[in-house]
């Protein structure tokens, strides 16, 4: 049980730490907006083909 928990807690903090990435861009080095959210998309679309 403590495995599957630290295990959730890794994978969430992996997660939140990858979404934040981009947002911190955004916010303190300027980067567009527009191409953050481009990415998202491409990724996504990646993602579907396979």
């Amino acid at each position: 049980m403590l495995r599957l928990l630290r295990t959730t807690y890794t994978s969430a903090g992996v997660l939140i730490t990858a979404n934040l990435i981009p947002l911190m861009g955004v916010l303190f080095f300027g980067v567009d907006l527009f191409s953050i959210i481009f990415l998202f998309w491409l990724e996504s679309v990646i993602i579907g083909f396979f």
